[in-house]
């Protein structure tokens, strides 16, 4: 119960205020997007790693743990699709809304409140490894091809250099004139909430019309993923912090680039729609039981 007050609660307040605001305002939600994607998550990416303690060796175990988990997630979906006879749109649909968790806007959220600012470079590192797995692999688990493609859109986005540049600054041991580093910090704490508020608009533009078939998507990705996390984290060799984030940010619901994805690539978009709307609401319940297995006392 004090996870969900402590942790759950705060985000889902303010994710409920972006669908209110959704359904009372004419809000532009590209826009918004935009200035999140070009503007505010890489002045947090950028500032987040410029203060990181993670060593390398950490954060490459971390991104083999992430790839580990996603990639034995997308083989248990592929085996249940054949079982099941699924059709090709349903069976990408389900990969997408399976193998691709919030770690953006709820996971980066959701880790400073359950473990505080001293884990968001950890989980800046498995943030990296979802982007590269949308935008990089994404294409190519989805619909069999488009590695290239996909790298190149990653690489256009200024995530990844904002990323990189906040990694060198940090590994050369570059100081930034304390005005540039104050600046930058104060547009990065504009990232979360606004990540939140982003999130609550989208939903408010989606009808919940549940399927059965949805359930079964909401379970792989807030059951088994959470699962898939810990084993791969396990078998990486983790520090119990960096283990805590991985499994935290695999708990989250499906990501809204999920239905872009399922879309782009030959899927079922309303069904990927309908499942990152009942995963947000359904994580409700089972991340507080995910935050309760991991000892994560807030």
């Amino acid at each position: 119960m004090a996870a969900l007050f402590n942790v759950v609660l705060p985000v889902a307040l303010i994710v409920a205020i972006g669908v209110i605001a959704g359904l009372k305002l004419p809000l532009d939600i590209a826009s918004l997007t935009r200035i999140t994607l070009y503007v505010f998550a890489p002045a947090l990416a950028a500032d987040s790693m410029y203060r990181a303690q993670v060593g390398a060796g950490a954060a490459i175990r971390i991104f083999i743990a992430y790839s580990g988990a996603t990639l034995a997630l997308y083989l248990l979906v592929r085996v249940i699709s054949r079982t099941t006879r699924q059709t090709p749109e349903a069976a990408k649909s389900l990969i997408s809304t399976t193998i691709f968790p919030n770690v953006g806007n709820f996971g980066l959220s959701l880790t400073v409140l359950a473990l505080g600012t001293q884990a968001l470079d950890r989980a800046f590192v498995t943030f990296s490894a979802g982007a590269f797995f949308v935008f990089g692999l994404g294409p190519a688990l989805i619909s069999g091809g488009g590695v290239r493609a996909g790298i190149r859109t990653t690489l256009r986005l200024p995530m990844m250099w904002a990323l990189l540049a906040g990694i060198l600054l940090r590994v050369l041991g570059i100081q930034l004139p304390s005005g540039i580093a104050d600046g930058l910090h104060l547009l990065a704490g504009a990232a979360i909430p606004t990540l939140l508020v982003t999130l609550g608009l989208q939903i408010s533009r989606q009808k919940l019309e549940v399927q059965p078939s949805d359930w079964l998507a909401t379970g792989l990705r807030l059951g088994v993923g959470p699962l898939a996390a810990w084993l791969a984290g396990r078998a990486a060799g983790l520090d119990p912090l960096a283990l805590k984030v991985l499994v935290l940010q695999c708990a989250t619901p499906t990501a809204v680039n999920a239905l872009l994805i399922s879309a782009e690539f030959g899927g079922d978009a309303r069904k990927a729609a309908r499942v990152v709307v009942l995963s947000s609401f359904v994580c409700l319940i089972t991340i507080p039981i995910v935050m309760a297995l991991m000892g994560i006392d807030s």
